[in-house]
């Protein structure tokens, strides 16, 4: 991840915007909090006001000093939920500027403070569920846009692109599934990523799918059900079905580098097609339920961050997050794009000072440019979870203003 270079000649002196000493912090707390990325200053951050505790969680996130967030790992080394890094052609458009570290505001000491001037007219997205239009996954030329709560009226499966065309190339989509609705046992042609929202899903690979296919076979290695806050990933190729479990509709998120097709491994009749049979489980597969997310930094600390996949420190990556209820970020700006969807709670994302910012409730998504100045809030009224990725790591630096 591109950080604030070390110094900057002539840079002038800048002020932190009020809104970063909302912890009442001092500015040397948010001056060591902005280098956290670069792992520095580590013991200084422990020194800090209780209330700035974002600075320690975030640098146990990344992999800075003790941390006991989960160790980054590559893409033949899976560990609760770690499943390497994205493609070339990964799923995160080209990032909005040349230089992510262009304006970065420096101290006498040559540490970065707070990022100058950051450009108004870089803003992502933010669009409640509400304002998706689904239609069905099996025919999306339908013009019928159905009701994701209404079990009953659901034509099977129906899907939105949140962005991009999943059709072409890079994408991530909002699904729903009704009550009981089972896919058929298929492949795909590239790997997904994907994360409950709603509902309870199980996603069964390879040799475990005998249970679809004979009513006496049994699934040795138990049925692994996802419920809201789960993650999942599929390999290229793999062998799997993908159902929905429970009473409820089920929502999902779901996320590639390259397009979304569906081949099925089976007839009509649900028997495997001439010349095919179950493969083991591809080892890399990951099944990670909600109950098993490992957050760094201890309850009440702002913010804590629990790994899926990839390095959050310095790579691609796929990372959930816990926001207090009531937290407020400071204004500030990341090297690199990334995306993000509510599980639970109501979060806002505004820009530039945007005083009616949408609020994003369950399946709710919104998209930060590298270098977009914005504010990331919860309600007061329960903690937020949500899941986010990016092509690159995650950094934090707030913005300054002029003196």
């Amino acid at each position: 991840m591109p950080q604030a270079p070390s110094r900057m000649t002539e840079a002038p002196r800048r002020r932190l915007v009020d809104s970063v000493l909302v912890f009442g912090a001092s500015r040397s707390a948010v001056r060591a909090w902005s280098t956290l990325g670069r792992c520095r200053r580590l013991d200084d951050v422990n020194r800090f006001v209780p209330r700035l505790v974002f600075a320690s969680t975030f640098a146990a996130a990344v992999g800075c000093g003790d941390s006991t967030a989960p160790a980054a790992t590559g893409p033949d080394e899976p560990n609760t939920g770690g499943v390497g890094t994205e493609s070339a052609t990964d799923d995160s458009p080209t990032s909005t500027t040349d230089d992510p570290t262009e304006g970065a505001s420096s101290t006498d000491t040559g540490e970065a403070v707070c990022f100058e001037d950051p450009d108004p007219t870089l803003e992502g997205e933010a669009v409640p569920l509400s304002a998706f239009e689904f239609r069905s996954a099996f025919d999306p030329s339908d013009p019928v846009v159905y009701d994701p709560d209404d079990a009953a009226g659901l034509p099977g499966p129906v899907m939105v692109d949140a962005w991009g065309d999943r059709t072409m190339g890079a994408h991530g989509t909002v699904g729903v599934f009704p009550p009981g609705f089972v896919a058929p046992l298929h492949t795909h042609t590239h790997d997904y990523y994907g994360v409950v929202l709603r509902g309870q899903v199980t996603n069964p690979f390879g040799t475990d799918l005998d249970v679809f296919l004979d009513d006496d076979a049994t699934n040795d290695a138990g049925e692994v059900v996802l419920d809201a806050g789960s993650f999942w990933y599929v390999p290229a190729g793999s062998q799997h079905t993908t159902t929905c479990v429970g009473p409820e509709v089920c929502w999902f998120y779901f996320h590639a580098g390259d397009l979304f097709d569906f081949s099925p491994i089976v007839d009509d009749a649900e028997m495997l097609l001439p010349g095919v049979s179950l493969e083991a489980p591809d080892p890399n597969a990951v099944l990670l339920p909600e109950s098993d997310l490992v957050f760094a930094g201890e309850p009440g600390s702002f913010v804590q961050f629990a790994a899926a996949w990839g390095s959050m420190a310095d790579a691609a990556h796929g990372t959930f997050g816990l926001f207090d209820a009531g937290a407020v970020s400071p204004v500030h700006v990341h090297g690199e794009d990334y995306y993000g969807v509510v599980i639970s709670g109501s979060l806002e994302n505004p820009f530039n000072l945007d005083p009616t910012p949408p609020a994003l409730t369950r399946g709710g998504y919104w998209s930060v440019p590298a270098n977009g100045a914005h504010v990331t809030q919860c309600s007061d009224d329960a903690e937020c979870l949500f899941y986010f990725h990016a092509k690159g790591g995650f950094d934090f630096v707030p913005v300054c203003e002029q003196e």
